[in-house]
C-alpha cells in the first residue's frame, strides 16, 4: 500500500513529465561540465599562444583565406574573433566550468543552457585539422 502512494503521488501532475526534464537537464550540466573541465585541461597545450596549432593563428589564416573579418565570422562563428590569449582560454573555460556547474545544481537554466552551448561552440569551432 504504501508502494502505490508514492507511485500515485510521483504522477499525480499527470504527463507533465518533470522528472525526465530535471534527469535531463542535470545530465546536460554534467556533460557540460565534463568538457569544460577537458577544455581547461587542454585548450592551451593544443591551441594555446603557444601550443601544438595556436588558435589565433588559425583564426588569421581563415581571416586571409576569406578576404575579410566579417566573412571570417560568419564561416566560423566562435566568441574568440574578439580576442584570444592563454589567459583568456582558461578564464573562459573555467566560467564554463562553474556555469554548467550551476546549471547541474537546479535552478532557472534557461538562459545558463543558452550561454553555455555558445561558449562550449566556441572552443569546438576552433577544431583544427591534427
Amino acid at each position: 500500500m504504501k508502494g502505490e502512494n508514492v507511485l500515485d503521488r510521483l504522477f499525480a501532475r499527470g504527463n507533465s513529465y518533470w522528472l525526465t526534464r530535471f534527469v535531463i537537464l542535470r545530465l546536460l550540466g554534467f556533460v557540460y561540465a565534463v568538457a569544460f573541465l577537458v577544455a581547461a585541461q587542454q585548450s592551451v597545450p593544443l591551441v594555446g599562444e603557444h601550443g601544438l596549432d595556436p588558435a589565433n593563428r588559425f583564426l588569421n589564416a581563415i581571416q586571409t583565406q576569406l578576404g575579410s573579418r566579417a566573412a571570417g565570422v560568419m564561416h566560423v562563428p566562435t566568441l574568440f574573433w574578439f580576442g584570444i590569449s592563454d589567459q583568456g582560454l582558461l578564464i573562459f573555460s573555467w566560467t564554463g566550468l562553474g556555469l554548467s556547474l550551476l546549471v547541474l545544481g537546479g535552478g532557472p537554466i534557461a538562459k545558463k543552457k543558452n550561454i553555455l552551448w555558445s561558449m562550449y561552440m566556441s572552443i569546438v569551432r576552433n577544431d583544427q585539422i591534427w
